[in-house]
């Protein structure tokens, strides 16, 4: 218990009035979505492709951007102290690789739907957006923006990797570790930050079970999605068995718009996951 209280100092946990269970918690949150961005960035490298609506990156990386300063500025004394500084820190430079997979290959969607001159204006204002709501959003709550926005935010991002799922009619650029671990992830911040006094709203409470539905809902649809291919759904880079390989039982294959054409759904209606 000496050692376990030791590194609840160092957190600084002790200043918030926390107990042990956010010391587990968080680590939970930190390590859930640090699997699921190394798969996204192994999967965006290898296939060629991104793993993550524009829209979500860009709040994800000002987020852990803004916060990962805001703890070392403060000599760690925000919610979770030096642990979460590193948390974030490690959690910035990962989306900094992923946002280059979105960059480098992000494109050759855009223009499905788009002319490809505007794809830097979008992705500027995208930015923009999420640069103002997170500062914005520190202005108006102070130190409580740092969970708040944590939550809040991943609702509409757990929404959009099912819409990405949708959109591309397939399973490219996603895994069951990146949709695994990003459920662990943001149950282990949502528990995290249920135990903070102040932070224990209902806003809060009912945007993590919400992000907790939507996740467990995009964990089977991509399971189902991965048989369907005839895959692995725990090796996405293995070969597809054409044996196994019923498309049409796929969650995302609607017969009054979908076709298959070359082992692939192609939709008849033209969309786009920006």
């Amino acid at each position: 218990m000496g050692f376990l209280q030791t590194l609840m100092d160092f957190c600084h946990f002790g200043e918030f009035g926390l107990d042990a269970r956010v010391f587990i918690f968080a680590p939970v949150a930190g390590l859930g979505w640090l699997f699921a961005y190394i798969d996204l960035i192994r999967l965006g490298f290898k296939q060629k492709t991104y793993g993550m609506p524009i829209a979500a990156l860009a709040l994800n990386i000002v987020w852990e951007g803004l916060y990962a300063y805001m703890y070392w500025a403060h000599d760690g004394m925000f919610y979770g102290g030096y642990m979460m500084a590193c948390v974030n820190t490690a959690w910035f430079i990962a989306d900094c690789l992923i946002l280059y997979t979105h960059i480098k290959w992000g494109k050759k969607d855009f223009e499905k739907v788009a002319d490809g001159r505007l794809f830097w204006p979008w992705f500027a204002v995208v930015m923009i957006m999420a640069v103002v709501v997170e500062i914005t959003w520190l202005q108006a709550y102070g130190v409580r923006a740092n969970g708040c926005t944590a939550i809040v935010q991943n609702l509409p991002m757990s929404m959009l990797f099912i819409f990405l799922l949708y959109l591309r009619k397939g399973t490219e650029g996603q895994s069951m570790m990146i949709a695994i671990g990003k459920m662990l992830g943001t149950i282990g911040a949502w528990l995290a930050i249920a135990v903070y006094p102040s932070l224990q709203d209902p806003l809060n409470i009912w945007c993590g079970v919400m992000c907790t539905m939507f996740d467990l809902i995009y964990c089977v649809l991509l399971y189902k999605a991965f048989k369907a291919e005839g895959k692995n759904p725990w090796k996405p880079l293995a070969p597809a068995d054409p044996a196994k390989r019923d498309l049409t039982k796929s969650p995302v294959f609607n017969p009054k718009t979908d076709t298959i054409v070359d082992g692939k759904i192609v939709s008849k209606v033209v969309g786009s996951d920006y």
